[in-house]
């Protein structure tokens, strides 16, 4: 869940977000900003809490945040999740993104199974670049990370992430992710070199092989066994794992911003959290 910590309890009012009373049909995203297709507000009010939640298999929706976050969103969407957006519209007072494809239900591909590893075409790890660049455009703004939360009850459900507005902007950070895929593999995206190295020695006695290609910015490793579908003893080998992993990135100043169930939409089940790390510019330590 959310692990940051804000070094100033300073907070004030963000931009207004603005509620309209039409909560109409999709709109067909064709010219203008986002801003344009909502259209203007009837009324408004502020909160310094906001909040962005996945839905169905393909779409965001982001509830009392200001019209100029929603639309630094947009582009980080446009930017990153290659099929673009399909629509938006208004839902009960949130802003809607409906996304071509499905982001939410891509299933990872494991080394040696399905599309070869290095094929360009892997959408769940545009998937997750997309909620990477989502989070830090967030963090950008000012909006941190509070919590994350799945309290519903409710088939494929999936996180709400819950920010706070600082008024005074975090300092800028370089951002990677870590996938869990398949029962025994690992995913780095844009993880720096010299960072896949130190973990790939720390964990040595867990890994079988790695190095395959890969797209750009992505290293793919494939572990001792099936640590992510672990039985008896095994439970508690896998937990050292992710202790030791925890540790590796601590060693090079990541930390884990927090650990998203994006893939829930899947046959036979969702796969593992994504971790979401962070690090200062600058801070690389080891």
């Amino acid at each position: 869940m959310g692990l940051f910590k804000r070094g100033s309890s300073s907070t004030s009012a963000p931009p207004a977000y603005t509620a309209s009373a039409k909560d109409g049909l999709l709109t067909a995203l064709t010219s203008g900003t986002v801003l344009e297709q909502i259209g203007s507000s009837s009324s408004s009010s502020s909160s310094t809490l906001a909040s962005l939640s996945l839905h169905m298999t393909d779409r965001i929706r982001m509830l009392r945040f200001p019209a100029s976050t929603i639309e630094a969103v947009r582009k980080v969407i446009v930017a990153n999740w290659p099929r673009g957006i399909q629509a938006v519209r208004l839902y009960a007072g949130s802003h809607e993104f409906k996304l071509r494809g499905k982001p939410w239900s891509v299933k990872p591909v494991p080394v040696n199974q399905g599309p070869d590893i290095d094929d360009p075409t892997d959408e769940a790890m545009a998937a997750v670049r997309l909620m990477k660049g989502v989070l830090e455009e967030l963090y950008n703004e000012g909006w941190v990370l509070h919590t994350s939360t799945n309290c519903l009850k409710k088939e494929y459900s999936k996180d709400t992430l819950v920010f706070r507005f600082q008024d005074l902007p975090p300092a800028r950070c370089e951002w990677m992710s870590v996938a869990f895929v398949g029962g025994n593999c690992l995913r780095f995206i844009d993880a720096p070199q010299e960072l896949v190295t130190s973990l790939l020695e720390n964990l040595k006695l867990e890994v079988r092989n790695h190095g395959w290609p890969s797209p750009v910015g992505i290293y793919t490793v494939k572990m001792v066994g099936c640590p992510w579908i672990p039985n008896g003893e095994q439970t508690m080998k896998t937990r050292l794992t992710l202790l030791k992993l925890i540790e590796g990135l601590e060693m090079h100043g990541f930390t884990m911003y927090t650990s998203i169930n994006q893939f829930s939409n899947l046959p036979g089940g969702k796969e593992a959290d994504v971790w979401h790390c962070f690090r200062k510019l600058g801070d690389s330590r080891a």
